[in-house]
């Protein structure tokens, strides 16, 4: 395993942890549902804060690669300008 995926491993880790305690420390974390309310369970519960921080994550990762491939491609002037321009 590379140094830059155990990193990444790491902190989606740390990110995943943290949800989990600032959940159960704000009072956001998974309860009973009053009585004649269908209860989803303590899996949806805790896995719909999960999915949201992956989908987040890979919102910022698939934005840092757009900006990526915009700004530090090679180009052959002062200016921007994708490679497909001649």
């Amino acid at each position: 395993m590379t140094r830059t995926t155990r990193d990444a491993l790491t902190a989606f880790a740390v990110a995943v942890l943290s949800v989990v305690a600032f959940l159960q420390l704000g009072g956001g974390a998974p309860i009973e549902a009053p009585v004649g309310i269908p209860d989803p369970g303590r899996f949806v519960g805790w896995a719909l804060p999960l999915v949201k921080l992956v989908t987040d994550a890979s919102a910022v990762l698939t934005i840092g690669m757009l900006l990526l491939a915009v700004f530090l491609l090679v180009s052959r002037g002062d200016e921007v300008e994708g490679l497909a321009v001649q």
